[in-house]
């Protein structure tokens, strides 16, 4: 797997989050959507942050009124989608 610039590496320590264009393929990108809408369904019908299957679901309230998924944490211990990806080589 490629590993980090030293100009990519400072922008992780300094800001905590990278975006590297063109990581993810077509496929992953695909599957990830997947997840992203079934953790959104799933939270929006709970209405409230929650833990499922080790994974952490964290909502917010948006200006309506209603609950949105604002992060998902240790997903792939709960999705299958979510770990083919994030156990892929390149990850």
């Amino acid at each position: 797997p490629p590993k980090l610039s030293p100009t990519e590496q400072q922008a992780f320590e300094k800001d905590g989050y990278i975006i590297l264009r063109g990581f993810f393929d077509q496929d992953d990108l695909q599957q990830l959507r997947r997840c992203a809408e079934r953790s959104t369904e799933l939270a929006r019908s709970r209405g409230k942050s929650f833990e499922w299957d080790g994974a952490h679901y964290d909502l917010e309230q948006v200006n309506d009124g209603s609950y949105a998924l604002r992060k998902v944490q240790e997903a792939f211990k709960s999705d299958e989608d979510y770990r083919s990806v994030f156990s892929s080589e390149k990850v």
